[in-house]
């Protein structure tokens, strides 16, 4: 449900399906940006993440990620990138855990091939970075965006939280 300026998210089954749109096509640069609130985090055992929001195919495979962002098992904040048209796939964690219940935070992923470099940012700061060689994002043009989970052909772990302000850029911002 909505709460003011924000969106609620069960944790079961709530999420925010957005249709494609050749402006979440990213090639070359990217960032991924949300306000959260989590009331729960990750589930204590996996490597699989709350989704906060993503753009996969649906092939199910891990491989088949574009972008996704999200809190591991252990409330670390995840940041997956597609590279090289599904040849490999960048994967950064957060060297910080946000608890749940903590407020409101700010939370961004961004990659730059200028660069070679995945970044996370927790609150304006940098949580996390690292060199993923690679000459593109992987191109999966005709998928959905979902917030709060991932897609309809996955094993999905939803959020259980609020979130604004979801936004995704075709630069690196710092």
């Amino acid at each position: 449900g909505k709460y003011g300026d924000s969106y609620g998210f069960n944790g079961n089954d709530s999420i925010v399906e957005i249709q494609d749109d050749e402006t979440f096509d990213f090639n070359k640069e990217i960032t991924a940006y949300v306000k959260a609130n989590p009331r729960k985090g990750g589930n204590g055992s996996g490597d699989r993440s709350l989704n906060l929001f993503s753009k996969r195919w649906g092939g199910g495979g891990f491989h088949d990620i574009k972008f996704e962002l999200g809190y591991d098992a252990n409330n670390r904040i995840t940041w997956t990138l597609g590279l090289d048209d599904d040849i490999k796939l960048g994967r950064l964690t957060s060297s910080s855990s946000l608890n749940p219940n903590s407020g409101w935070h700010s939370i961004a992923g961004t990659y730059s091939s200028e660069t070679d470099r995945l970044r996370i940012y927790i609150d304006s700061e940098l949580s996390a970075e690292k060199t993923v060689e690679a000459d593109n994002i992987t191109s999966i043009d005709d998928e959905n965006v979902y917030i709060g989970g991932g897609d309809v052909f996955s094993d999905t772990y939803y959020f259980d939280g609020k979130m604004y302000g979801v936004r995704l850029y075709n630069r690196s911002l710092t």
